[in-house]
């Protein structure tokens, strides 16, 4: 009986020692395969192989000058200004490369075009990776110049659909899967320029409103309409000049120009271009309640007291001084406003003044039922390789991805968690809505590529500032007149796009 006790036992122990194995090696496996699919740890894992190394390879990233703050800091200090510097250098370190940033002086429009055109078509090779302004470089697109992020070749590391990449403008701007552009944690700009609500918690009780205006967001009830009771007959004398002038306190300051209403036309559902189910694209201006969202956006331009609307030809577009960028957000930090409009940025400056205490909010929906929507003003940055890499392929491709990645484990948690969530903010409840505003970031193919397909982004925002007529609730009015020499421009634009897949 003894002898059989003492067989049970080590059997017993044999098959323990046999499971712990088998757990383990299936363990490994795990791991293994989730390397392969791109998490490790639940972390997301970039293609790039852990083992290369580039040996010193020099990398030539090009940019214009009003990207540089993105990329190269001359005299970091803050903290977000050290991740940026420490970025690159991690980045250099594990591939074994040297990032030369090659800063360029001409104007962000046709003369930088012009150069990275020129570069690319000449076949020079001085140029590894490209970053311009969205509004004009979209367009070199349709020429050919940029390489498809997406092609399938062992030696292309990028993988747009990691978490360090915007999935909205993956999803949206790309065009039979073939996708030209990297938008994400590597180009700040495009959360930077985000459009927001800011709103001052003292002015609240002020004009004794005691709404909970965060839980109100938090509930999906931040809607224009809601917004407008708010601020409906809110103005105060404060300059000494007789009427309603732009030195006076209002309960919204409204920018007339791209910043506001591009960004308003995302915020109440108007989307300028639609995917079918055959994988084409075709105007969507005008579907759905898109013809309310123009008027509503109107009506709070026009038919809101207490709004001042900001406008170019009165000067009260742009700040005055180097403040701010935009008016509207000069008046919020001059404490004359209750709402205003502003980019997320300008919480930047905002946090300059201690006496200053305010919230952040999504723009207001048409709707209820709608979700959060705003989309950067057209100035992001965005960031291309060039179609003529040829053996450079995995050198390029790798270091843009590893750029992509530690910005995602470097910057965001300084961008988001210690800068935009604490040090930009003026109370525990400033940054409360904050993750709801990043996701509501979104793209549309038609807004990104406008600029190459007659401007539609242009015409509805012109409609409704009056820029070079009067201004007009109705959307048919644009609809109507350009929907057609539109389409046949965004046909083109697509063609091109075929032609040069071939």
């Amino acid at each position: 009986m003894k002898n059989v006790f003492v067989r049970l036992t080590c059997l017993l122990l044999v098959l323990i020692m046999a499971m712990s194995f088998i757990s383990c090696t299936f363990e490994e496996e795990q791991e293994t395969e989730a390397e392969t699919v791109g998490t490790v740890n639940g972390g997301p894992v970039s293609k790039v192989p852990q083992d290369i190394n580039f040996d010193g390879a020099e990398v030539n990233f090009i940019m214009p000058n009003v990207c540089k703050g993105e990329f190269v800091i001359e005299d970091p200090t803050a903290e977000l200004d050290k991740a940026i510097v420490d970025r690159t250098l991690q980045v250099e370190e594990r591939l074994g490369v040297k990032i030369n940033y090659i800063v360029r002086e001409e104007a962000e429009s046709g003369a930088y075009q012009n150069v990275i055109r020129n570069m690319i078509m000449g076949g020079d090779s001085g140029v590894d990776i490209v970053a311009g302004n969205a509004y004009y470089t979209a367009t070199l697109a349709s020429e050919g110049l940029f390489y498809d992020l997406n092609t399938v070749n062992e030696k292309n590391y990028i993988s747009s659909d990691l978490v360090w990449y915007n999935q909205s403008f993956v999803k949206n701007t790309a065009y039979k899967n073939k996708l030209y552009f990297a938008v994400g944690d590597v180009t700040l700009g495009a959360t930077d320029r985000a459009p927001v609500i800011f709103f001052n918690e003292d002015a609240l009780e002020t004009w004794k409103i005691t709404d909970d205006i965060y839980a109100k967001a938090i509930n999906g009830e931040w809607t224009i309409e809601y917004m407008k009771t708010l601020i409906k007959d809110v103005h105060e004398e404060l300059d000494d000049v007789e009427g309603k002038t732009k030195g006076d306190f209002y309960g919204l300051f409204f920018n007339g120009g791209s910043m506001c209403i591009d960004a308003m036309i995302t915020a109440v559902g108007i989307d300028i271009t639609k995917f079918n189910n055959d994988g084409s694209i075709s105007m969507a201006w005008a579907d759905g309640t898109a013809a309310d969202g123009f008027e509503a956006i109107y009506n709070l331009m026009y038919n809101t007291s207490g709004v001042f609307l900001g406008t170019t030809t009165g000067g009260t577009y742009y700040g005055e001084g180097d403040v701010t960028g935009y008016y509207s957000e000069q008046a919020f930090y001059e404490k004359r406003s209750l709402f205003s409009y502003g980019m997320l940025n300008a919480a930047k400056v905002f946090a300059l003044d201690p006496t200053l205490h305010y919230g952040i909010l999504p723009l207001p929906k048409l709707s209820e039922d709608q979700e959060y929507r705003t989309t950067p003003q057209d100035g992001f940055t965005v960031i291309a390789l060039p179609n003529n890499m040829g053996n450079r392929l995995e050198l390029t491709t790798a270091t843009l991805e590893t750029l992509s990645e530690y910005s995602y484990k470097t910057i965001r948690p300084v961008y988001y968690e210690r800068s935009y969530k604490l040090r930009y903010a003026s109370s525990e409840n400033t940054a409360l809505l904050f993750d709801t505003i990043i996701e509501s970031i979104s793209y549309d193919f038609g807004t990104f590529y406008s600029n190459a397909i007659g401007n539609p982004v242009h015409k509805l925002r012109n409609k409704l500032s009056g820029e070079g007529g009067t201004p007009s609730s109705s959307l048919q009015s644009v609809t109507a007149m350009f929907t057609k020499p539109t389409n046949n421009l965004l046909g083109q634009l697509l063609q091109k796009f075929d032609e040069h897949n071939k």
